[in-house]
């Protein structure tokens, strides 16, 4: 038994890397599109949502309720207002509430 040659082809090729294209300055990226006037406003709301979890107690429920309805009024579609009103549904129940509610919200 002798070796049997199948034949075949030799390929060669070549990868080139392309010309290296010019940077774009990061100043585009980094550009806000909002007025000085819409980045102030919504710095305000960030500032009043942040002031509803500490008024998240007891003793101030009402003042809670009247600026978190206030805000919902002016920015109906902001999440962060939403998950303070859920938290707000959960902890303010009612006084000496069990402990297990507590625990689920960690």
């Amino acid at each position: 038994a002798g070796k049997f040659s199948r034949g075949g082809f030799t390929v060669q090729y070549a990868v080139c890397a392309s010309k290296p294209e010019d940077k774009k300055p990061d100043d585009a990226k980094d550009e806000d599109p909002r007025t000085d006037a819409e980045k102030l406003k919504d710095a305000l709301r960030d500032v009043q949502v942040k002031h509803l979890e500490g008024l998240r107690k007891w003793a101030t429920k009402d003042d809670h309720a009247s600026l978190l309805s206030k805000l919902q009024g002016e920015f109906p579609g902001h999440l962060p207002l939403a998950q303070e009103e859920l938290k707000a549904a959960l902890e303010l129940k009612a006084p000496g509430t069990g402990e297990e509610d507590a625990a689920w919200l960690g």
